[in-house]
């Protein structure tokens, strides 16, 4: 990855500043069954989630837990944060199976089922420090040590001049404005956290970060990320609490569906929310999942005892493992179950000079004179065992099982969009936010006619193209349906609302295809004839014909064979009828409706529709750069 496309941390009041080399990308992107549909059910795929990871926890005693998924670059030689914080923190290493748990939980879905014909939805319309007097303070250390795989140091006070200078003196890389960007965080009398990867430790080391702190909200201080922010830089926040939380001095924003591109699974779901967001104005959230907070498995497991790895001999120091059930040995391959074993492994039983560490771990016995000679530290293994495996797997329990809802916030920003730090409260009178969003593709009775998808929403479905794609729509049609602003009480303030363009919008491209197709005729039945109750008005029945008579008990009179063929043009059942084997009575017609023309569809009505409910959205595939002037010339009204 290029160094123009360095991403980087974040916290609440917490920013990273990252050297030049780079960052490396641990957060997975979440696949599929390799690209094909594991079953029969509704088709969807879960988006892309490479970005920005944190998730904030509010504490009963009244502090914040900033959950931190740390990124690195692959070959990068170093790696240096400085981080800005409202007070001393207690920092400790974090889990990141918990956030594999948050992320494949709540990840986004598009998907669609395909409908039957006939399903046709029609829609009616509707206390700060003086610089001056900072000057010439060099820093002081009030924290020093070592935190799994960091070395962290904790500076108070100095201006940022001299917090820049002391960054210099202890070989932390930085960029040369960084005094400009630490100047708002100095200025409101912030602490700074340096991290740096401590010497002894590798690049497969890296693992998440927990901040706790003393705060009255959560903010993400992205005046200070803006130092290294690629365009579209992806930030991905989640909330666990009591209540679903939403930002407090940000947009929050409602996509505008039908810009999405259904058929492929939303695939351009980051050029859909990057225009959504510039349309309110570039500082605004979307709320990609709120619910019940994902659970599972224990993270956590009690026969987890850091003593045996210290008491163990080196030889048994994997069948430890695999009875912990962090390490699956089969053949000739071991499988890691958690991903910092492999590295814990690497540093404190590293294989032999030549020989390949998957047979070595998985044929500890075919080694014997290694392990005579080998130098096992088991009191530093099962140290960082306890720290790096233990401790955080305990802690996400504890923090999955405390707070019964989960919210996960999204946005897209560059770094001169990062001028104001955004901050979130909580809302518990909220609904709940779907993270799977299927639509319906409805298909036309009639040979060549058109289809059209129907939408998780309460507006017209969307016809397709005539070459079956999504349409392209020109810059008449928005990608943003609302943007609110959401107070800490009360009703939300709407700011903009694309509704009932929307709505015309749509209207306008399905009369232009001919959709939705007009509704078949119902076939009319003949009047029900009855004879006379007076004899003296009855008229003489007339001889039935015997070749009517046959071709009546068989299906339809001659008079009556082409409104059925009729109907069957329409896709709609013909009339039959009969006659009575009564010659006193005369014929006796009867109402059609018993049986139906061969090959006639039934329309099936609007009541067999999709339920639809959530308007708020998900993710498709691989982020693209906004590029906002040629963002409207790009798009071509489709023929």
């Amino acid at each position: 990855m290029a160094a123009r496309r360095t991403r980087l941390k974040f916290v609440s009041r917490i920013a990273m500043l990252v050297t030049s080399l780079g960052i490396w990308s641990l957060a997975s992107s979440a696949e599929a069954c390799g690209g094909t549909f594991c079953d029969n059910g509704p088709r969807a795929m879960p988006v892309d989630q490479t970005g920005e990871n944190i998730v904030f926890v509010p504490e009963a005693d009244g502090t914040i837990s900033a959950h931190v998924q740390v990124q690195y670059t692959a070959g990068a030689e170093r790696l240096a944060w400085l981080v800005p914080l409202p007070g001393v923190p207690e920092i400790s290493v974090g889990s990141e199976p918990f956030f594999d748990r948050l992320l494949t939980a709540t990840v986004p879905t598009f998907g669609f089922t395909r409908g039957g014909c006939g399903r046709v939805l029609r829609v009616e319309g509707g206390g700060g420090i003086d610089e001056s007097e900072a000057q010439g303070v060099e820093p002081n250390v009030v924290v020093q040590g070592t935190v799994g795989a960091f070395d962290v140091v904790v500076l108070q006070g100095g201006s940022p001049e001299e917090i820049v200078a002391w960054l210099a003196d202890n070989d932390y890389q930085q960029p040369p404005e960084t005094a400009d960007f630490l100047r708002p965080y100095a200025d409101e009398g912030m602490s700074f956290a340096a991290f740096k990867l401590s010497a002894t430790a590798s690049s497969d080391q890296i693992h998440p970060i927990v901040f706790r702190y003393a705060a009255e909200s959560a903010a993400i201080p992205l005046r200070l990320t803006g130092i290294a922010a690629s365009d579209d830089m992806a930030i991905r926040v989640f909330f666990l609490g009591a209540g679903r939380y939403v930002p407090t001095n940000y947009m929050h924003v409602a996509l505008n569906l039908a810009r999405l591109d259904w058929p492929n699974f939303a695939s351009n779901y980051y050029d859909v929310l990057s225009a959504a967001l510039d349309e309110a104005g570039g500082l605004a959230f979307v709320t990609e999942y709120a619910g019940p907070t994902p659970q599972g498995a224990a993270l956590y497991n009690p026969m987890w005892a850091a003593d045996e790895l210290v008491q163990a001999a080196p030889a048994e120091v994997v069948g430890v493992l695999e009875r912990f059930g962090l390490l699956s040995c089969s053949g000739a391959t071991c499988q890691a179950n958690h991903p910092l074993i492999l590295p814990l492994l690497r540093t404190y039983l590293p294989a032999p000079a030549g020989v390949d560490e998957q047979a070595f771990y998985s044929c500890g016995s075919c080694y014997p004179e290694y392990f005579e000679t080998v130098a096992y530290d088991g009191a530093a293994m099962g140290r960082d065992f306890l720290e790096r495996i233990v401790v955080p797997a305990r802690e996400a329990d504890r923090v999955l099982g405390e707070n019964p809802i989960a919210t996960r916030l999204m946005t897209l920003l560059d770094a001169n969009e990062m001028v104001e730090d955004p901050a979130f409260h909580e809302r518990s009178d909220l609904s709940n936010v779907s993270n799977s969003q299927s639509s319906v593709w409805e298909l036309a009775c009639s040979a060549g006619a058109n289809s059209a998808y129907t939408l998780p929403w309460d507006l017209p479905q969307v016809a397709l193209t005539q070459e079956a794609t999504w349409p392209n729509f020109d810059e008449s049609m928005p990608f943003a349906l609302l943007a609110e602003k959401i107070p800490k009480s009360g009703d939300a303030e709407t700011v903009l609302d694309n509704t009932d363009a929307v709505r015309d919008r749509l209207e306008a491209w399905n009369a232009e295809r001919d959709w939705p197709p007009a509704p078949a005729e119902e076939p009319q039945a003949e009047p029900l004839v009855l004879p006379p109750d007076d004899p003296s008005l009855a008229e003489e029945p007339a001889a039935a014909e015997p070749s009517k008579t046959m071709t009546t008990e068989m299906g339809a009179s001659d008079e009556q064979a082409e409104p059925a063929a009729k109907g069957d043009d329409r896709g709609d059942a013909g009339p039959s009828s009969t006659t009575s084997d009564s010659d006193d009575e005369g014929p006796v017609r009867r109402a059609a409706g018993g049986g139906c023309s061969s090959g006639a569809v039934t329309p099936r009505g609007v009541g067999d529709a999709f339920a639809f409910g959530s308007l708020l959205l998900g993710f498709g595939a691989a982020r693209r750069r906004r590029g906002r002037s040629n963002r409207n010339a790009r798009r071509v009204e489709p023929s």
